[in-house]
């Protein structure tokens, strides 16, 4: 029988102002002026609600914290900006890339994600913008913010439940969605006091944890005591280092 997901698990009817606040009728506009090519480490990532819905279409999108290296000095910033499909799973904290910054306005930069046909730069000038400092990742953590903020719950879960690793068997697409992202059903095995047990599972699916879903390879679950209610930690799902990093950039 599958098991539902706490974690994401409220359709949300309305988004809030920095969700909506993401098309442009002026393309370029929000990259315009940035003439600064410098280098930046990432600090830490935050898979956010995708953009979009209703009359606009779904957009992959997540806060990006960075320490970029300008050229009048180091500034520490954070940037909401699409990653592409081809980097998604390779992109981790500590990583240096390409950005262009701002003369004047020291706290905005975007990233030079690689290189489009006939040579521009991937970039997505729709959904640049710049987060307030309380909505910015943790250094060093690939995070997963049901809407466009942080959320307890998975600390919360994380108190009251075991913590255990299990198997991806498959995951296969339920035509559902949920706050933007995908509803899949993951089939697991974990262990148990019983024995090893398959178990499946119908979760909201964020981008930065399905590009890292192979067969085999490990899920970080939290059990309550009854083992009737599970769900994923994808926070720790992506962080074992199995799942952290699968290439260069």
């Amino acid at each position: 029988m599958a098991k539902w997901s706490k974690l994401f698990g409220v359709a949300e009817k309305v988004l809030d102002a920095t969700q909506m606040q993401w098309g442009s009728s002026d393309p370029g506009a929000r990259t315009r002026g940035f003439e600064v090519r410098c280098q930046a480490r990432i600090t830490g990532i935050a898979d956010i609600q995708p953009l979009g819905g209703q009359d606009e279409p779904i957009q992959q999108a997540a806060y990006i914290g960075l320490e970029v290296a300008r050229p009048d000095g180091t500034v520490r910033t954070c940037v909401r900006q699409d990653i592409p499909p081809e980097f998604q799973a390779r992109v981790v904290p500590g990583q240096t890339v390409n950005v262009k910054a701002h003369p004047q306005r020291r706290g905005e930069a975007f990233i030079l994600w690689g290189n489009a046909p006939g040579g521009g730069t991937i970039v997505d000038d729709r959904v640049v913008a710049w987060p307030d400092a309380d909505r910015w990742p943790t250094d060093g953590a690939i995070e997963f913010y049901p809407r466009s903020k942080r959320s307890t719950d998975v600390v919360e879960l994380r108190a009251s439940r075991l913590s255990t690793l299990a198997s991806l068997v498959a995951a296969q697409g339920t035509m559902r969605a949920t706050g933007n992202r995908p509803i899949v059903s993951l089939t697991v095995d974990h262990a148990s006091t019983a024995g090893m047990q398959r178990v499946e599972l119908q979760v909201p699916l964020p981008d930065l944890a399905a590009c890292r879903l192979r067969p085999g390879c490990p899920v970080a679950l939290l059990v309550d005591a009854t083992g009737a209610k599970v769900d994923v930690d994808w926070e720790a799902t992506v962080a074992h280092p199995q799942n952290w990093y699968l290439g260069p950039v």
